[in-house]
């Protein structure tokens, strides 16, 4: 069908559907307005004139028209707007063969999935779109904006959305849009307890990269919403990077972490730093880490606290032996923490490097411990074969009470792994 325009003058029939077509001596700019007053318009956008000085009764086709920008403000009564129109906009704006700007504003109460899937196929002319979701107020809140940009490189699609509590940027690509819809919609249902912000990158495979910084409880929240939207859209996670200002409960360390094989099985790299310790904190918070036992995909593991991990050697042999894939194991060898390790306090020595070189897989190339040099090892290494592809070791020593103590930790790790650069932290 021939695109064409109403030439009638604003009438009853739909009251809340209007089209202008301006036109200067580089652009032709289609601005349509479906399910919005004039009224709501004009709080929302400064510099809008009077509907009578071109505004005109937009009945679902636009005769000859081929603008290379469009402007669609879809409003609160959308849903209300005669349903030929509603249902042929994605159809109209496909139609626009010179478009190569598009901007997409849209009430919060209408904005819905479905909306999203009839709005997402955009013209292979499109270089530059924004999808935006408010309350219609130019001072008022923002829910998300998503913006197109099909120069960029390596990704084509930035997303950010707010949140009380939440800031959170997506990039994908044009192909990921139901996703992002669908996620701030699940998030916007969580109550978050201090600033958040989170980042996620897709790649062409369906791939999330998600690196996000926070209380440990609002991570986890987000988490489980990232994990069932990425289900339901069959998205995988294979970066997870947490920065945390310090714990706040025993107990959220160890949940989240029990929970990651059910969110994110398919994750391959783990990286979490915690800032500070909280007044009330022990070793026990961090014993939640045996959990990564059943996160078999991990190729780097990079943990950060102030306080030596509480692992005991046998924990690093079982943690290798599951990890066959391993290339990088950084388990907090420098805590920031002065303090000494407290009698009985579970900690590594000596014997864990004997268990890496052990049980390692051939593909681990750097390893980083925090061990207590005062504990004796009490295997020997003479029967130990030793691990040739490790590149580089990184130890922090606890309790050296001689500069002898440091020097046989590091010549029992040279022996070990003979081609690595072994550095004290």
């Amino acid at each position: 069908m021939t695109p064409s325009l109403s030439t009638a003058p604003h009438s009853s029939a739909n009251p809340l559907a209007w089209v202008q077509i301006t036109t200067t001596q580089t652009i032709v700019l289609l601005f349509l307005v479906v399910g919005a007053s004039w009224e709501q318009l004009r709080n929302y956008v400064t510099g809008i004139d009077s509907p009578v000085t071109g505004f005109r009764e937009f009945n679902g086709t636009l005769l000859g028209a081929n603008p290379t920008s469009l402007v669609l403000f879809l409003g609160p009564e959308f849903d209300h707007v005669d349903r030929s129109i509603s249902l042929g906009l994605s159809q109209l704006i496909a139609h626009f063969t010179s478009l190569t700007r598009v901007e997409i504003r849209i009430h919060e109460s209408v904005w819905s999935q479905e909306l999203a899937d009839q709005l997402t196929p955009l013209p292979a002319s499109v270089k530059d779109a924004t999808f935006s979701v408010s309350d219609f107020h130019s001072s008022g809140f923002e829910l998300f904006r998503v913006q197109f940009n099909a120069s960029a490189r390596p990704f084509t699609t930035s997303f950010t959305a707010s949140f009380l509590g939440l800031s959170l940027i997506m990039e994908g690509y044009l192909s990921d849009f139901p996703f992002m819809f669908a996620l701030p919609r699940r998030l916007a249902k969580i109550t978050f307890g201090a600033s958040c912000t989170a980042r996620i990158q897709v790649n062409r495979e369906r791939v999330l990269h998600f690196e996000i910084s926070g209380k440990m409880g609002d991570v986890q929240s987000i988490m489980e919403a990232l994990a069932r939207i990425g289900r339901e859209f069959q998205y995988t996670i294979h970066l997870l990077s947490i920065s945390v200002p310090m714990l706040h409960r025993q107990d959220e360390f160890n949940i989240f972490l029990s929970a990651l094989p059910t969110h994110a099985p398919s994750l391959q790299i783990l990286m979490v730093q915690i800032n500070a310790l909280h007044r009330d904190e022990t070793a026990q918070w961090m014993d939640g880490l045996r959990n990564l036992i059943n996160v078999r995909g991990l190729t780097r593991v990079d943990i950060v606290h102030p306080r030596p991990l509480p692992l005991l050697d046998g924990d690093i042999a079982w943690l290798l032996a599951a990890w066959r894939n391993a290339e990088y194991i950084s388990l907090n060898p420098k805590p920031s923490s002065s303090m000494v390790l407290n009698p009985g306090q579970p900690s590594l020595t000596r014997n864990a490097l004997k268990g890496v070189a052990v049980h390692a897989p051939v593909s681990l190339k750097h390893l980083g411990l925090y061990l207590d040099a005062e504990r004796i090892s009490v295997l020997g290494s003479g029967n130990i074969r030793p691990q040739v592809g490790v590149r580089s070791v990184e130890l922090g020593v606890a309790r050296a009470g001689s500069a002898q103590r440091s020097r046989d930790v590091v010549n029992m790790a040279r022996r070990l792994f003979p081609n690595a650069e072994v550095v004290l932290a």
